[in-house]
């Protein structure tokens, strides 16, 4: 970006673009807006706000778009794996399927994107409704896609600008890899608040720690223990290094702005970290992944003279400006701060399927899809049995309460004492009631062959991959072997000693029998798993976390879900008590 006013007239006008697009898509304007006139049903809704967009598909063309073919290359791209994600995700067979006429409407939207700018713009509703596409490993691509579809709307309305406004898309990359930088930077920054001095992290963390509690969550156990140990031994040799390396790629981000090879580059080595963070916990940002890989090869793509416009010193100071002013302070969009401290302790729900044979079978979370995600986390902490200490894969934002568990060891009387000073209960007797309610029709609903897969069984393998992928365990896994007789939830805590997981704590929490009183129960949709969080992390400040002054938004804040097909279930105040 050049300091001259037609690049800053650009920005404006982009930026508000992006605005209006943030509050008619994301935030659900235009369908908020068919209420007050009085259009409730929801199919009726999208029918109005895509049918205007279909009627403009033969005259609005992509060459009416500055460099159209990067732009349309990444507006394909990232419609086309959302669109997989959000289409093949399983149906839940206790509410049935509500989705089939969308699907067909947003796969055939994808395709017209080749012909009409006006598809994306489809697209892009349609994955926030009905689809709901606006959780956290879908954001970065989301936000991708809302700024291309601003732009589209913009650069293709030029005649309502002075004509050398939207010249080319120089504007656009700018603004891209401000949202992609915006989202690593302030990771960053969330691991300099985390310590005492900016670089604890970097040096304190022990991500050998993480590797073991993913393999108590679920991951890496197609390995045996002896095996997925050596790579923990080899983490806990080589942590420094690579979180200094994973550190400093984060905060050095927003040099991706300074010449097109390093922002290549960083598109480059931030999906190379993504791979390293699943291959240690099974946390798969593919979406990330592949949003970074079409993004590096548009840029590939661009006309040197577009390039020369994107990249320079000035371009890196404007956007640190940008940020400043606008996502760092929760406008425009709010990127997560993802930095936390590993500790060597879990705290974790566990469900298990008893079938007619008597055999056991682990409910893992891929099988409860489409609430994998939901099952993957820390649902259902609203029934532990005591009070939590660490959030999901045992992460804590406390280096006092990190330092407490390291030092407690495996000794339940020694973790009870730091639970007195740091442990929280979360409690919902609705959320409770509705979870309960909602596995016995749930299994009761599998047991009557309520159909489950979008895909048929043989084509299973095309279905889009998971993001918590925590899908082994103790127990062989749940597939629908046998109709189930009884589910059961265990509460278990496991404490990595350096050399192997001890159990702490196994409780049984639940017994539900699966019969045909499921029917008359009245139940909800799951809650979101940002629902979920505010639960905890709502009581989590001064406890497991400490909040800077501005961060009680990121914990509170509505960004990383959409409301339109979430639990209706309101969610009281809840209590807090020590175990």
């Amino acid at each position: 970006m050049h300091a001259t006013a037609i690049s800053f007239a650009n920005l404006i006008v982009l930026t508000l673009g992006y605005w209006l697009l943030e509050v008619a898509i994301h935030q659900e304007g235009l369908t908020k807006l068919l209420d007050r006139f009085g259009v409730k049903t929801p199919r009726l809704k999208t029918a109005l706000v895509i049918a205007p967009l279909a009627v403009l598909c033969p005259f609005w063309l992509w060459t009416d778009v500055p460099d159209f073919e990067p732009v349309r290359f990444v507006a394909i791209f990232i419609s086309a794996f959302l669109t997989w994600k959000a289409t093949t995700r399983d149906i839940d067979p206790v509410f049935g399927d509500t989705k089939s006429l969308e699907r067909f409407i947003l796969v055939a939207s994808v395709i017209g994107s080749w012909w009409s700018p006006a598809c994306v713009l489809i697209s892009a509703f349609l994955l926030t409704t009905p689809f709901a596409l606006w959780e956290h490993h879908s954001t970065l691509p989301m936000r991708v896609l809302l700024a291309v579809s601003a732009f589209l709307v913009t650069a293709s309305s030029a005649w309502l600008f002075p004509t050398a406004l939207f010249s080319d898309s120089s504007i656009l990359w700018f603004f891209i890899l401000t949202i992609q930088i915006s989202h690593y930077l302030i990771t960053a920054l969330a691991k300099i608040w985390l310590g005492p001095k900016w670089y604890s992290w970097a040096l304190e963390n022990r991500i050998h720690h993480l590797a073991a509690s993913a393999y108590s969550w679920g991951w890496g156990r197609f390995l045996p223990w002896r095996q997925w140990s050596r790579l923990i031994g080899f983490l806990k040799v080589t942590e420094k290094p690579m979180q200094i390396s994973a550190f400093v790629i984060e905060l050095l981000s927003p040099l991706a702005l300074l010449h097109p090879f390093f922002g290549i580059g960083f598109c480059l080595a931030w999906s190379a970290f993504h791979l390293g963070v699943f291959a240690v916990s099974g946390l798969l940002f593919w979406d990330w992944i592949l949003t970074d890989l079409a993004i590096a090869g548009a840029l590939f793509m661009l006309p040197e003279a577009t390039t020369a416009q994107v990249f320079s010193p000035f371009s890196v100071f404007i956007s640190l400006i940008f940020m400043g002013l606008f996502p760092l302070r929760h406008k425009l969009w709010k990127p997560m701060p993802l930095g936390w401290w590993d500790t060597p302790f879990t705290q974790r729900m566990h469900w298990i399927a008893v079938g007619e044979s008597g055999t056991r079978y682990g409910i893992y979370n891929n099988y409860m899809c489409p609430n994998e995600r939901l099952y993957g986390k820390v649902h259902a902490c609203f029934l532990a049995p005591v009070a939590g200490m660490t959030y999901h894969l045992g992460e804590v934002w406390k280096h006092d309460l990190r330092d407490a568990l390291r030092e407690a060891g495996p000794d339940l009387d020694k973790l009870n004492e730091v639970r007195e000073r740091h442990g929280v209960l979360p409690r919902s007797p609705e959320l409770e009631l509705n979870h309960l309610n909602y596995l016995r029709k749930f299994f009761h609903a599998v047991n009557q062959g309520e159909r489950k897969r979008v895909l048929p069984r043989w084509l299973s393998w095309l279905k889009a991959p998971g993001d918590q992928v925590f899908y082994w365990g103790e127990l062989p896994a749940f597939a629908g072997q046998e109709k189930v007789r009884q589910v059961l939830l265990h509460y278990r805590e496991e404490y990595f000693d350096g050399h192997q997981l001890c159990r702490i704590l196994d409780q049984s929490v639940v017994e539900l029998d699966i019969d045909s009183s499921a029917e008359s129960l009245a139940c909800q949709p799951e809650p979101s798993p940002k629902q979920i969080d505010d639960l905890l992390l709502g009581l989590a400040n001064g406890k497991i976390i400490d909040l800077p002054d501005f961060g009680d938004g990121y914990v509170h804040g509505n960004d990383g879900h959409s409301h339109a097909s979430h639990s209706a279930i309101e969610q009281p105040h809840p209590q807090n008590s020590s175990a």
